[in-house]
């Protein structure tokens, strides 16, 4: 049985190293491009938590994190707004045959740990 995401998904630990190298070279030129793109019309600390790319390379789900959870919403709109500014980057920056289509997201995995967390200090105060 393959372990289960937070968000209901299942996680694929079979990764191919090609995958594990796009990935890598995703978060690299995407956080660049996004410090460039955002820095000023969204004055915010955004983080790439992680990268999920298929294994056909052609749909890379880009999970961010963002530190004023209030504006979240409006950067991830912005963000998924400007996916072809994002693409011709990664266009220019790489020589992959096909360019992956992108596709911003929150990561669940940040408010998981925050509940898991939450829950901790709780046990910890009642003890």
């Amino acid at each position: 049985m393959k372990p289960s995401h937070p968000d209901g998904k299942t996680m694929r630990p079979d990764k191919s190293i090609r995958q594990k190298k796009v990935e890598s070279l995703l978060k690299s030129i995407l956080s660049q491009s996004i410090r460039e793109a955002v820095q000023d019309s969204h004055p915010s600390l955004i983080s790439i938590t992680r990268i999920e790319i298929g294994k056909d390379l052609l749909t890379a789900h880009v999970y961010i994190s963002v530190l004023d959870k209030p504006k979240q919403k409006q950067i991830l709109d912005f963000l998924n707004s400007k996916t072809g500014f994002f693409r011709k980057a990664v266009a220019s920056r790489t020589k992959l045959k096909y360019n992956p289509m992108l596709i911003f997201n929150s990561d669940p995995l940040m408010e998981y740990d925050d509940k898991v967390e939450g829950i901790l200090n709780k046990l910890d105060k009642n003890e």
